[in-house]
């Protein structure tokens, strides 16, 4: 297998090594290895925003972004961004301090977090749940008024549970008025 990476993302194309795309524990390492969609010259295809993916890349190249210049817009954009691809460490540096638990109403809509197969190294974790194991952690979430939406893991190929990591979606209920 080629050490380069040809993604297109978006309609925007991006050439990459293995190296780069694996460097952190995230969906990227798991998309190189088993990608699910190609266009049609081969390219590994992913349906996101491409200009946004730059950073994705860039912060998997370099470690580090300067969100100095950029509007909180931006930064939450990236973030979610950041959320999708599972990249914990970008997610780190483009969100901002924890706040309180608040009202439902003010929840967010939607919530990805990433966590190891027995529910610990839970992040990120922006309604601040603490729990001792996954179905907990689940269970907190729900009480919350979130639905669980997608769940997936990852495995490194170790054939070692513990090193799996599960991506869960959950989505705020919404009910309408008939």
């Amino acid at each position: 297998m080629s050490d380069i990476v040809d993604l297109n993302v978006g309609g925007a194309t991006f050439t990459t090594t293995m190296a780069t795309l694996s460097k952190y524990d995230s969906m990227l390492r798991g998309l190189v290895t088993h990608p699910t969609a190609r266009d049609r010259k081969g390219r590994i295809f992913v349906d996101r925003d491409g200009k946004m993916f730059r950073y994705e890349l860039q912060f998997l190249r370099e470690g580090h972004l300067d969100l100095s210049a950029m509007s909180s817009e931006k930064i939450s954009m990236l973030r979610a961004e950041a959320q999708y691809y599972c990249i914990e460490e970008m997610v780190t540096i483009c969100c901002p301090p924890p706040m309180p638990v608040s009202p439902s109403n003010d929840l967010p809509s939607a919530i990805t977090c990433s966590c190891n197969y027995n529910g610990e190294e839970l992040y990120p974790n922006p309604l601040g749940v603490r729990a001792s194991s996954l179905d907990e952690f689940v269970r907190s979430i729900c009480d919350r008024g979130y639905d669980l939406t997608l769940m997936s893991s990852f495995a490194d190929g170790s054939g070692n549970r513990s090193d799996e990591r599960l991506y869960l979606h959950f989505k705020k209920e919404t009910h309408s008025i008939k």
